[in-house]
């Protein structure tokens, strides 16, 4: 069963067919090699441009950071936020006539340099003056922000009374304490 046992039309068909198939094998392999090149260059030119995007995008972020920084007081450390609350508290029962019922933490979150905490102050007093109160905390405020007031009426167990309660959920963002 050898080439002559072929006829003469099948040989010169498959010879045909073998010489068409190693022609388009030697076409398609430099423009396979073409095709790769291309997809390559797309590939890093695409990597350039997302290397280029991130530089930018880097600056604005430390652009937003800087004023972020600026508009938020973040060189205080944990401590010396919590006596900044502290303190501030009192002011507002002087000031405001309202009573200060609790100050807690309630979530603390180290991240870098930074704590990021969640307090909640309860305030107790008449209606105007709690509204005052929380304006004056978010206005003047820069050491931190209001995330959520809830009002609700609680009755006083010592003087038998229902007053108005103000449960005040405060973020802040403050640096690590400085080991040294």
């Amino acid at each position: 069963m050898g080439w002559n046992h072929y006829s003469d039309k099948k040989r010169c068909t498959i010879l045909l067919l073998f010489a068409t198939g190693v022609v388009l094998l030697i076409l398609l392999m430099p423009f396979r090699r073409t095709v790769d090149a291309k997809r390559n260059c797309f590939r890093l030119t695409r990597s350039i441009e997302d290397a280029r995007q991130a530089s930018l995008q880097i600056d604005e972020l430390r652009e937003k950071m800087a004023l972020w920084e600026e508009g938020m007081n973040v060189n205080l450390t944990r401590d010396g936020f919590r006596d900044y609350l502290f303190k501030t508290s009192g002011e507002l029962s002087v000031r405001n006539s309202v009573r200060v019922n609790g100050i807690a933490l309630l979530f603390e979150q180290k991240d870098g340099d930074f704590n990021f905490d969640t307090y909640e102050v309860i305030l107790c007093g008449g209606f105007h003056e709690l509204i005052k109160s929380v304006y004056w905390l978010e206005i003047k405020s820069t050491h931190g922000r209001i995330v959520s007031v809830g009002y609700s009426l609680v009755k006083n167990n010592h003087t038998r009374d229902i007053e108005l309660q103000a449960r005040i959920i405060l973020q802040s963002i403050t640096r690590h304490e400085k080991l040294f």
